[in-house]
């Protein structure tokens, strides 16, 4: 991919996010006025040893899925300008990133009570979901593992199977219609595969960036593992937050690893 196009892809991207972001909002304000939007009495937690402690705040879920739609905007855009003349493989790749983090908006849809459990187009929607956090942790391995430069003729060829991959695994995962979450969408049937799957990718894409560092020892490499790791614990934080302090916390960390992420891919290919 030529940088023009990259570019031009980026502010396709950026519109996509945008109109995404705008239809999401507008379409849940609708049925919240109109009393139709909230969680199911019988909605699961994810993972929270300490439920008394952090009671669920539906606020929060809705924060949250918008801070998604607010995030990819701000950061394509930042990209865009950063790397407008930076031929930089990573942030191709990252780019899989920020679609996959689009996707979280769809939940405001779910959040819907006009759509029954087992409806199809609540099913569908969370199956998006799935697609995104399955593309999310494959889109950095990949930009941590395909970023020599003898790669960067096969691109187009890598990012068709990274998002076919995930579009298919989000598509023939069973979904358990009766497990709604907290955090506004449908449990995968193979939740524990799924987080298996989260753990080795996240841990192999961290070991890739660690023996970067350790050929380079460059402070550029540091920042980019260190804010990755920061980044991706703040992501699933956000992805299973259904309540304020875990949507602070989330927040913080993933704003700041991404800052700390981009600026560290920035800082490594000045002077090349």
């Amino acid at each position: 991919m030529t940088l023009k196009i990259r570019n031009r892809f980026l502010i396709g991207l950026f519109v996509l996010f945008v109109l995404h972001g705008v239809f999401n909002v507008a379409f849940f304000v609708y049925e919240a006025l109109n009393a139709k939007v909230g969680l199911p009495v019988n909605a699961i937690r994810p993972f929270y040893i300490f439920a008394k402690m952090l009671p669920v705040a539906f606020p929060a879920v809705v924060a949250c899925a918008i801070f998604f739609m607010l995030y990819v905007c701000v950061c394509t855009l930042a990209v865009y300008l950063m790397f407008e003349k930076t031929q930089a493989i990573e942030i191709s790749y990252f780019s899989g990133f920020l679609i996959g983090c689009c996707f979280e908006g769809t939940r405001l849809l779910i959040c819907v009570t006009d759509f029954l459990p087992s409806s199809w187009f609540l099913l569908f929607m969370a199956r998006i979901v799935l697609t995104g956090r399955i593309l999310c942790p494959m889109s950095l391995l990949f930009a941590a593992i395909l970023r020599e430069n003898e790669q960067r003729q096969n691109f187009e060829r890598n990012f068709l199977i990274m998002l076919i991959v995930s579009a298919f695994l989000g598509l023939v995962l069973p979904m358990n219609s009766l497990e709604f979450s907290t955090t506004c969408t449908i449990l995968c049937g193979y939740r524990g595969i799924l987080i298996i799957y989260i753990i080795v990718v996240v841990l192999a894409t961290a070991l890739t960036l660690f023996m970067h560092y350790n050929q380079s020892k460059s402070n550029s490499s540091a920042l980019i593992l260190a804010s990755y790791v920061l980044m991706m614990i703040g992501y699933l934080i956000l992805c299973n937050a259904d309540n304020y302090f875990c949507l602070t916390v989330g927040v913080a960390m993933f704003s700041s690893g991404s800052m700390g992420y981009l600026k560290g891919l920035h800082s490594s290919y000045l002077w090349k």
